[in-house]
């Protein structure tokens, strides 16, 4: 193996090696009547809160405010949801989650629905990105 050849697949190792995905969490609504997506928890649940874990918030998508905007992306720093601990500590700080799609509504309100859920709606490299659709 030539020296070039040997340099080339060490750098595409340390390139991709060190390479941590986004963690990501996008909640979206199709541009369809009556579809919404609602995620009650507490502030800690939203990227770098640095806020008092018992106050309470609410992601509504679409909101009151702003009927038009039918998606929501966070990110919450590098590495992938399935890292050990990860998602389960995310999922933690949430209370509930109800989607509203045109087959009807999906309520999930124990911790158990809400991994589960979230767990199934994982793609991308080392399940970075998490998806609550209404579709």
């Amino acid at each position: 193996m030539s020296i070039s050849k040997l340099f080339f697949i060490t750098f595409l190792f340390i390139i991709f090696s060190s390479c941590d995905p986004a963690r990501t969490l996008v909640v979206k609504v199709a541009d369809k009547p009556n579809l919404s997506v609602s995620i009650f928890g507490n502030k800690t649940m939203l990227p770098f809160a640095n806020e008092d874990e018992t106050e309470k918030v609410i992601i509504r998508i679409p909101s009151e405010l702003n009927s038009k905007k039918l998606d929501t992306t966070f990110y919450y720093g590098m590495g992938g949801w399935k890292i050990k601990g990860v998602l389960p500590e995310f999922v933690s700080h949430i209370d509930s989650i109800i989607i509203r799609k045109s087959t009807g509504k999906v309520i999930l309100n124990n911790k158990k629905e809400i991994l589960s859920y979230l767990q199934a709606h994982q793609t991308g490299y080392l399940g970075s990105l998490l998806t609550i659709a209404a579709e």
